[in-house]
């Protein structure tokens, strides 16, 4: 099959060996420099799947000649094109491998009204979807060449500040540092000391990526690339039909066919009579007749009929904004005719409404919620929030208009006593790391530490697995829990919120 359809193995792949038959002599110096390929949209995966990774490293500079050779001859360069127009050829007729797809559970807690208890609810399952090696390749690169003009759009709209996911958003001053939860949340919670009084209503897309209807997806598509004949190019119609009625083989029936133990999937090396030999496992599959008789022809390939994208992909999140793009354009302006603020992280939406008209508040939460249905969306109801702050004396505060009541106009204000956005709660005065984040952290914490220890008393080999505990759950790390809340603490200027793990260290 071909045009974006997933290849299932009856025959052997046609990118099989490469390296073997291409070479990078097709086009001159002159013609790449004009490209302008140096690759900032490639970044190599070290997962595991059915095909070998592109590179053996992961700097560009010294794999630009790999790189190159793929990219000839996965988006369809030769020596006879002349421009960017034409890079389309061989997208049109690749074959894509199916994702490879597992699930996360992420516990759910819920506080109990006027009480400390808590009620356990039933786990967040997320299913997650990772492309081959050669597919992410492709999709890397139409999410630059989509990136490019989506950018293009929100800043003719104006919107560059409002949508928040999955971009990058410079820091003011410094073009290579970009901005994190940490800054969307101050930026917010700035805004709102400002006011002498606002409300702040948070709204929650239900289900978001398992509910993007094609239709529409498509119609964005066009739209961002400012087409209006309702067809996509041969190329991206191929791209957009491998994302949505895409194939997949869980990773479970994967392993279990393969014979891969999980142990040998997180230690990449290949065990042979029982005993781990020094051979790096740098696939799934060793070649095309395995995949084709293990996994194809034992009908482990699924096939998406939904209407949801895989959550994984290098194009998912910017499809996901792309799909958002004529909802936020119209949301800002209407909301902008009452010096209202808009943000959108993926499916949370946040409104910051100066003042305190209600009736206002009311409109304004049924036009965003018409909206949303006309993107084929439903708001979760249940994750609504409504928070009204005040400034008294100076301070700014949260206060509950009508006490009395639980509600206003049949609208339900929240009881908390704070803000929670982007993983922050913020009560007026001061914002901290949500406490849900630092228990599951700390359960996190104990759980690889009962881990390490049942593992030491195995392989006696003390030193590695201390250095994993601290390099993970430590201060003496980076890019983990700790160094996120010591960036959030000099953010925000707050010791308070480095006191939150104070205790970390002790618990290792």
């Amino acid at each position: 099959m071909v045009g974006g359809c997933r290849w299932t193995g009856s025959s052997p792949h046609p990118l099989i060996n490469i390296f073997n038959f291409f070479t990078f002599n097709i086009m001159s110096k002159e013609k790449i420099k004009n490209l302008d390929l140096n690759y900032s949209w490639f970044k190599p995966r070290r997962y595991l799947h059915f095909d070998k990774p592109l590179t053996k490293g992961f700097n560009k500079e010294q794999n630009n000649v790999n790189l190159n050779n793929h990219f000839f001859h996965l988006i369809g360069l030769e020596s006879t094109i002349q421009s960017k127009s034409d890079i389309s050829s061989k997208v049109v007729a690749h074959q894509f491998l199916p994702f490879i797809q597992f699930e996360t559970k992420t516990p759910k807690l819920q506080r109990l009204n006027d009480c400390r208890a808590v009620k356990k609810l039933p786990p967040k399952i997320r299913n997650i979807s990772y492309a081959s090696h050669k597919d992410s390749f492709i999709y890397s690169y139409y999410a630059y060449i989509l990136g490019k003009k989506y950018e293009d759009r929100l800043i003719r709209e104006e919107l560059q500040n409002n949508i928040l996911a999955f971009r990058k958003i410079r820091l003011d001053g410094d073009s290579s540092i970009g901005k994190s939860n940490i800054h969307f949340a101050k930026d917010a919670f700035d805004i709102i000391k400002q006011q002498e009084s606002c409300f702040c209503l948070c709204l929650d897309i239900k289900k978001f990526f398992d509910n993007l209807n094609y239709d529409v997806l498509k119609d964005a598509w066009l739209n961002v690339l400012d087409i209006y004949s309702g067809k996509l190019p041969a190329d991206h119609y191929a791209v957009y039909k491998s994302l949505s009625r895409y194939s997949y083989v869980k990773l479970d029936d994967a392993l279990h066919a393969l014979n891969i133990s999980r142990t040998m999937l997180r230690r990449r090396k290949q065990k042979r009579a029982g005993r781990y030999v020094n051979e790096p496992l740098i696939s799934l599959c060793k070649h095309a007749a395995e995949f084709r008789n293990r996994i194809s022809n034992a009908n482990l390939i699924r096939v998406n009929y939904h209407k949801d994208i895989p959550q994984g992909s290098p194009l998912s999140g910017l499809l996901a904004n792309i799909y958002m793009l004529e909802f936020d354009i119209a949301s800002k302006r209407y909301l902008e005719s009452f010096n209202a603020m808009y943000f959108r992280y993926c499916d949370d939406i946040l409104i910051i409404i100066p003042g305190d008209n209600v009736q206002l508040l009311k409109d304004i939460q049924n036009y965003i919620s018409q909206l949303v249905k006309s993107q084929k969306l439903q708001i979760q109801e249940s994750k609504t929030e409504i928070v009204f702050f005040k400034k008294i004396d100076n301070h700014i505060k949260i206060v509950m208009p009508m006490l009395e009541k639980d509600n206003i106009m049949g609208m339900s204000i929240s009881k908390k006593g704070y803000l929670q956005y982007l993983g922050m709660i913020f009560d007026g005065e001061r914002a901290i790391i949500r406490p849900g984040s630092i228990s599951r952290f700390y359960k996190k914490l104990h759980k690889a530490k009962k881990l390490a220890i049942k593992s030491k008393d195995k392989n006696r080999d003390d030193i590695l697995y201390k250095h994993k505990l601290y390099s993970r759950y430590s201060h003496l790390g980076h890019r983990n829990f700790v160094s996120y809340v010591k960036r959030a603490s000099q953010h925000f200027e707050d010791h308070r919120i480095k006191r939150q793990v104070r205790h970390h260290f002790k618990k290792i």
